[in-house]
Order: structure tokens, then sequence, then C-alpha cells
């Protein structure tokens, strides 16, 4: 029996500047790199983060889906049909 692998959804990255291009092509971003896609600076970045309303992994990183979903590039998870 094998199990059904979800994989993640592809993120449009044609029409973003390259260094965003690059932060998307990857799994997960630092928490300054979501920040300055967000538009926001270190300080209130970490701030976001230990306040919980920017999710990070164990190892403090950002997901690129989360941070992709924020900023508008896929639909919210709640959009979506389960």
């Amino acid at each position: 029996m094998s199990a059904v692998q979800q994989s993640e959804p592809r993120i449009p990255l044609s029409h973003l500047h390259s260094d965003f291009r690059e932060i998307f092509s990857r799994p997960t971003a630092s928490i300054v790199e979501a920040g300055r896609v967000l538009g926001y600076g270190r300080n209130t970045s970490y701030k976001m983060a230990k306040k919980g309303l920017m999710p990070t992994t164990p190892t403090g990183r950002v997901s690129t889906t989360w941070l992709a979903r924020e900023v508008g590039l896929l639909p919210q998870a709640s959009a979506i049909a389960a």
C-alpha cells in the first residue's frame, strides 16, 4: 500500500524580483528574509516571529509556502477544499 504524497504547491516566480525569486526557490527562508518580503525591517520581523505572527520551524526558519500565501502568490489554506 503506497502513501499519497502531497507536493508543495508551485509558486509563480517569473514576475518576481531576482532577490525574491531566490528566496521563494527554497523551502524555507530566514526570519529577516521573510520580513523583507513582507516589507518589515529586521527588528519587526523578529518581534513578529516571537509573537507567533510569523510562524517558524524549530530551527527558526519560515516556510516559503506560508510566506507565498501571505503575500498572495498562493491561495490561502482556508480557501483550498479538503
